[in-house]
């Protein structure tokens, strides 16, 4: 009898340790889009494409994007193990300048719960005129100035 015990209790054991717990893993192309330079009031539009490697379907929770400037749109249903899909992200580069680097947090129920992704860029602006209006023999201070497009 003790015989049969441990034989089941051995075969119970054996049986929990070659179960694989289900979890969804993310596994993306790229975790950064990098746009060579663009100009002020570009739009720069993305997709981030992913497959659950895992073994239990991904479930996205939110995707939030570090400030307004982005925008960030994800699949809302379940993604089944071995499945693609994309996350999709816009930047509005409107009065942006200089280097930049913008994150979208995705939250899901991988293992590791948060994922970031960046887009990254740099801003050029349109060069600016400088006209003070004040003739050159006057000697006023500058505090007039008007900057003009081209």
């Amino acid at each position: 009898m003790k015989k049969i015990v441990l034989a089941s209790i051995f075969l119970a054991s054996l049986a929990a340790c070659s179960n694989k717990p289900e979890v969804a893993e993310m596994k993306f192309e790229t975790e950064v889009v990098k746009v060579d330079t663009i100009s002020q009031g570009d739009v720069i539009d993305t997709a981030f494409v992913f497959t659950n490697t895992g073994n239990a379907d991904l479930v996205i929770k939110s995707a939030k994007a570090s400030c307004g400037c982005t925008v960030a749109d994800y699949p809302k249903e379940p993604v089944a193990p071995g499945e693609t899909a994309k996350i999709s992200a816009k930047f509005n580069s409107a009065g942006k300048r200089g280097e930049v680097k913008k994150t979208i947090t995705i939250e899901s129920n991988t293992a590791k719960p948060f994922t970031f992704l960046k887009i990254e860029t740099f801003i050029k602006t349109p060069k600016a005129s400088i006209s003070s209006g004040i003739g050159a023999s006057q000697s006023k201070p500058r505090n007039n100035l008007k900057i003009t497009k081209p």
